[in-house]
């Protein structure tokens, strides 16, 4: 009888939804972070003692966070918009719905790994600077340095991502 049951559980469906509440809360906020990130750009270009070099390695993480946030709005709107029956996973699958996704997913979790992974370097890039920048009481962006800081920015998180994309693509 024991064995009865577990089979009917394995067979049972059960809908995976998000409070609409979160799902609207997620929108809003990749909104704001959009919005906040052309405020960012426009201040950048439109006031002309604003441009520095701090400024603009503030400038290179609002880009990294746009591409977060324009990823993360994807995925709230693709969500919003899916047919509950699609997101209603049997047991006994669960495994092959939970690995196989569609190019969309795909490239949506490629852009915001990069940018997150972007993001944390150039906020640690920034705080070297403005701690460097204290320390010498002048400005210690030389060229050779900020050639440093995008390699380091922009390429260890493309190669971190690259290679989790081959494993992923090995995988499957």
């Amino acid at each position: 009888m024991s064995s009865n049951s577990s089979n009917e559980n394995l067979t049972s469906s059960v809908p995976i939804s998000l409070p609409t509440v979160i799902v609207g809360l997620s929108f809003l906020s990749c909104c704001l972070s959009i919005i906040g990130a052309v405020v960012i750009f426009a201040t950048y270009c439109l006031v002309n003692v604003a441009k520095n070099q701090t400024r603009r390695f503030l400038v290179y993480l609002t880009i990294a966070d746009l591409m977060t946030a324009v990823g993360n709005l994807i995925g709230v709107v693709r969500y919003a918009l899916r047919e509950e029956t699609e997101y209603i996973l049997e047991r006994k699958e669960m495994k092959y719905n939970c690995t196989v996704t569609d190019s969309v997913c795909f490239v949506q979790s490629a852009v915001t790994t990069f940018s997150t992974l972007a993001s944390f370097f150039w906020t640690s890039i920034i705080m070297i600077h403005i701690l460097m920048t204290l320390i010498t009481q002048q400005e210690w962006s030389k060229l050779a340095n900020r050639v440093i800081y995008h390699i380091v920015s922009w390429g260890v998180p493309c190669k971190l991502t690259i290679y989790c994309i081959v494993n992923t693509l090995d995988v499957h």
